[in-house]
């Protein structure tokens, strides 16, 4: 066990790879599957933003320490 996960947080490794992984998959994601929901162009600078900032979001959500009532429970 690590000193993380002891803590309840993802392992720092881990951690970097799921960060990595999130900021490459709009280039990586099929273009058919990023022009499903409004058939706009995925690459117009409004639509990128809104991409940027779910990134964000996401990443501070992995990265915010875990719930008390979480840490140890898996």
């Amino acid at each position: 066990m690590t000193a993380d996960s002891a803590a309840g947080q993802l392992p720092s490794t881990d951690l970097l790879v799921l960060i990595t992984g999130l900021t490459q998959s709009w280039v990586l994601a099929p273009r058919d599957l990023l022009t499903a929901v409004d058939c706009t162009d995925p690459y117009r600078p409004e639509r990128l933003a809104e991409h940027r900032a779910v990134i964000v979001e996401a990443a501070r959500r992995l990265c915010a320490p875990a719930p008390k009532d979480a840490v140890g429970s898996a």
